[in-house]
């Protein structure tokens, strides 16, 4: 699912300017230490901020990127990142994998932190800028041209993400960008890669909290139940489940339900009268 110009180069240390971390050979040394410069700026666009994290476009060399800076506050958080490594290094190591495996990605251009106390104090992701490419949420709320070559789409990406023993921990139709060919729905790549994990293997009740995890992003009027059902037996058809394609696809239905996320299902699932 990933294209050769997202194959991520050779690891380089970096250390400038009271950061240290590493970077991918496609982004050199002075790009990096433009870019955070402006990061600490404001940035060139801000694309999110709040006590959770800051999202900034910066201009690093000939090109932009996305740089994300993950806000954490208490003891007990940067204490962990010690161990666990803060989440830009998590990130930047889980995305180079994702891709190294198959599975799509914004490509870690760099990860670097600021310290104190000898404790992650600040942490930077630098990655490549994929907003010309929409989201799968944006495709879908388009219309019906699209909507089903893109729940194929997500299908396929968590065929990719389970092959490769992957949870990427908050999987949402907002955190896929498509890139389209002749106008149609072609590669999916994902976002927001610090809290991905891999483990050996992905159980049936593992498998369909990730579906419920797409499926609950989508809203009621962005895919028919039958088009849900129909991207979902396509991942079935490759990966079944123990109970059938049929009660497995019911199972998500509630579970995307009890989310309470965007999908509100219909009042069949609900418990009252039937399908919408």
């Amino acid at each position: 699912m990933t294209r050769e110009g997202d194959s991520p180069g050779a690891v380089f240390r970096f250390d400038a300017d009271d950061w240290s971390g590493k970077r991918d050979e496609k982004l050199a040394e002075e790009a990096l230490r433009t870019a955070l410069v402006a990061h600490e700026s404001g940035g060139d666009v801000t694309l999110k901020d709040d006590e959770r994290s800051l999202v900034t476009v910066c201009r690093a060399g000939d090109r932009d990127v996305i740089v994300k800076e993950v806000r954490k506050s208490g003891i007990r958080r940067r204490l962990a990142d010690v161990v666990r490594g803060a989440p830009a290094r998590r990130a930047f190591g889980a995305g180079r994998r994702l891709l190294e495996s198959g599975v799509g990605a914004a490509l870690p251009l760099a990860a670097v932190e600021r310290r104190r106390f000898g404790l992650p104090a600040r942490s930077l992701l630098v990655s490549r800028d994929l907003r010309a490419d929409p989201t799968a949420a944006a495709l879908l709320a388009e219309g019906d041209d699209l909507r089903g070559p893109t729940l194929e789409l997500l299908a396929d990406l968590l065929l990719a993400l389970h092959a490769a023993g992957a949870v990427h921990g908050d999987l949402r139709a907002q955190h896929v960008h498509v890139r389209l060919a002749a106008a149609r729905p072609c590669e999916a790549r994902l976002i927001d890669l610090e809290s991905v994990r891999f483990r050996a293997h992905r159980d049936d009740a593992g498998r369909l909290d990730d579906w419920a995890q797409i499926a609950g992003s989508i809203p009621d009027a962005d895919a028919t139940r039958e088009a849900r059902r129909t991207a979902f037996e396509r991942y079935a058809d490759v990966m079944p489940f123990s109970q059938g394609a049929a009660p497995a696809f019911e199972e998500l239905m509630r579970r995307s339900v009890a989310r309470r996320h965007l999908y509100r299902g219909d009042r069949s699932i609900r418990g009252g009268g039937a399908p919408t």
